[in-house]
């Protein structure tokens, strides 16, 4: 239960399966393949979805709340003279849709500042305000239980290329480029509930190989990889996360600002040799990963609010009397360097005709 189970239909000496049981794909080596048989190829592409055209959300309240998404893009792939191909792709999609959940809300005659101070006052009225103005709808599950919509955008950007230079004769190659990024301005049922995020990467790789002979080839790849996540608060965040306990929703999150980048620098060797129903590997793979960015914790502030005081705990927010008050100090800055190497070798061998044995050996320190 939870997983995808995924079936291996063929052992890549060069590959790593670890967690494949569990869903997650093989990872292979960073090796271009030929483009089989490349043709002429172009596709223009543009589709639309709207709430106006769709059934309605089951968890919505209130008339259908309006949803679009437009997915717009292009690709295509030249043959070029003496073998080699050129292809590119670029395309966008655009969501913009809400978000339905629960949250819990002050009740009406909990909704105006009991501090005396009007600095604290104002201080308690902005955190009042970060809740939704309307009355909470579920008492069946809370008395301050509060069903409601929330606007949500996911914006997704892709671009890529490959070209295979014209070398000719027995050498080959091959460059390619790949660019992700997301951007999701989160939904906010209460003001500041979800950070928004920022994610994107960068794929770089070129592979030359050669053919020996007829049997033997060898191939070197070089690769760079990027990849980045950026979260902050919403504009509408107080700043502070605002805690409750279970008595209100939770104004904020702890773990923001967070800026990470990681940088993979790829290096791959191999050596194949086809005979007499042998398929001969071996070779290398080295990796250098860079991890640099901020994680924060807390270092926004934290106010804690809790039955305390003999009052309970949407009383002493009104007054602004936390039982706790938390900040974290010092750097956030996160730095950290990693080698990961692999050296191996196998055979695939056609014992008979629909039976192959598969046998290999790989060292990772």
């Amino acid at each position: 239960m939870g997983t995808s189970a995924t079936i291996v239909r063929d052992f890549e000496v060069g590959g790593s399966y670890f967690g494949s049981e569990f869903g997650t794909p093989p990872a292979r080596q960073i090796h271009l393949e030929p483009v089989p048989d490349p043709q002429l190829h172009g596709e223009l592409y543009e589709t639309h979805g709207n709430s106006m055209f769709s059934a309605r959300s089951f968890f919505q309240v209130g008339g259908v709340q309006p949803a679009r998404t437009n997915s717009y893009g292009l690709r295509f792939l030249i043959p070029l003279p003496r073998g080699p191909a050129l292809a590119m792709e670029a395309g966008q999609q655009k969501n913009r849709g809400n978000v339905n959940g629960n949250v819990l809300v002050p009740r009406s005659d909990e909704r105006t500042p009991l501090a005396t101070d009007p600095a604290l006052r104002a201080i308690v009225a902005r955190i009042l305000d970060s809740f939704p103005a309307e009355a909470p709808n579920r008492p069946d599950i809370d008395p301050r239980a509060h069903n409601t919509n929330a606007p949500q955008s996911i914006d997704n950007d892709i671009a890529g290329g490959r070209f295979d230079f014209p070398t000719g004769g027995a050498v080959r190659l091959s460059l390619d480029y790949r660019f992700r990024r997301q951007a999701v301005d989160a939904f906010q049922l209460v003001k500041g509930q979800n950070p928004d995020t920022t994610t994107g990467s960068h794929d770089a790789r070129i592979t030359w190989s050669r053919s020996w002979s007829p049997a033997t080839q060898g191939t070197l790849s070089v690769g760079y990889r990027r990849m980045t996540s950026l979260i902050v608060q919403d504009e509408a965040a107080l700043g502070p996360v605002i805690w409750t306990g279970r008595q209100l929703q939770t104004l904020g999150t702890p773990t923001v600002p967070y800026d990470r980048a990681q940088n993979f620098y790829r290096y791959a060797g191999m050596t194949a040799i086809r005979k007499r129903g042998h398929n001969v590997q071996a070779g290398f793979s080295l990796v250098r990963e860079h991890l640099n960015g901020i994680e924060s914790s807390v270092h926004g502030g934290l106010l804690m609010f809790n039955a305390n005081f003999g009052r309970d705990t949407v009383t002493n927010l009104r007054l602004g009397t936390p039982t706790m008050l938390a900040q974290s100090i010092g750097s956030p800055h996160r730095g950290f360097r990693r080698w990961k190497m692999q050296a191996f070798a196998g055979d695939a061998w056609n014992v008979f005709r629909g039976f192959t044995l598969n046998f290999g050996l790989r060292f990772e320190p």
